[in-house]
């Protein structure tokens, strides 16, 4: 089961300039409980027979975002949010050859922001800047095996530049979408298989210390005649594994 509430408030602080805040915090409690059973015959004891686990969830952010409109063709937004995750998982696994029990609680903190500038050529094409901070919380892996127990991956960070055109021409006939970014990540989490001489194959979630992706995506879409419309999409992308 999960519970979540958000609450938030928006205001134009004066009147006479156009500069918009809203503020506000969510929450979030999560609480899952597990059984899994395994019956793999004669090869059983090579084999997790039983898995049992219970994880509870804590977040809890509060965010501030503004919008300015401080020239005439230029806008400023942006927004800030301090994030907080705790985990707790209670786990009990049983194999032919013995038993596990593990316990663990985890918490995490970071803030995380964005700032984007927009410049308006007219007033339906427009081109933009934008750099945002991401952050996604540790994990837990309740795969585990006698050896290992529950192992936790540490949570991913991103820097994330991006900059881009988006236009209409022709009163509509001619739209098109341009967009240029690049991704730094620290602690990527990446889903894998991880294979033991002791254990079975355990799905895990592992960090790599520093992964990128960059590239470039274009929309186009024509409207030529009434009814008639025209599409055509174009991708590049490069994604490097660093460390």
């Amino acid at each position: 089961w999960q519970f979540f509430q958000d609450i938030g408030f928006t205001a134009q602080l004066i009147a006479d300039i156009p500069f918009r805040v809203t503020w506000g915090g969510f929450y979030l409690m999560e609480n899952l409980d597990v059984h899994v059973e395994n019956d793999f015959g004669e090869l059983g004891i090579f084999a997790v027979a039983e898995r049992n686990y219970t994880q509870k969830i804590w977040s809890a952010a509060a965010y501030l975002t503004a919008e300015w409109e401080f020239w005439e063709d230029f806008t400023l937004d942006g927004g800030f949010r301090y994030n907080y995750d705790r985990k707790e998982i209670d786990y009990s696994l049983v194999q032919a050859v013995g038993q596990l029990s593990d316990f663990k609680v985890r918490s995490w903190e970071a803030p995380t922001g964005t700032v984007r500038l927009t410049y308006r050529f007219r007033e339906d094409t427009h081109a933009y800047w934008k750099y945002t901070r991401g952050w996604k919380g540790g994990h837990y892996n309740a795969t585990s095996s006698l050896n290992k127990g529950v192992t936790v991956a540490d949570p991913e960070t991103i820097d994330a530049f991006e900059a881009g055109i988006l236009g209409s021409w022709l009163s509509g006939r001619a739209n098109m979408q341009l967009g240029f970014f690049y991704y730094n990540y620290q602690n990527y989490q990446v889903f894998t298989a991880e294979d033991s001489f002791s254990g079975s194959p355990e799905f895990v979630i592992l960090n790599v210390p520093k992964a990128r992706m960059y590239g470039a995506e274009v929309d186009l879409k024509l409207r030529p005649l009434p009814g008639m419309f025209i599409g055509a999409s174009f991708g590049w992308l490069e994604s490097q594994f660093i460390d």
